[in-house]
């Protein structure tokens, strides 16, 4: 028997899960650039989580990332 694959334009659902897949990283490392953490290191290992590991590394970030970021005091 001979399987055939058949490739064809993304549907309206899929559209919407391959925009989230793309965006969520980018809020992220935009959120990553405009904060500030206790060094410099922290930052730019969430930057690579989020690059290498794009989804993983975004939830992540948001789960514990947040968490490590500098407050004013005042």
């Amino acid at each position: 028997m001979n399987s055939v694959l058949l490739l064809s334009m993304p549907g309206n659902g899929e559209w919407i899960i391959i925009l989230a897949m793309i965006l969520i990283p980018v809020f992220c490392l935009v959120d990553i650039f405009k904060s500030v953490f206790p060094n410099d290191l922290t930052k730019w290992a969430w930057c690579a989580m989020v690059v290498f590991v794009p989804l993983i590394g975004a939830v992540l970030y948001y789960w514990f990332g947040t968490e490590q970021k500098v407050t004013s005091k005042g």
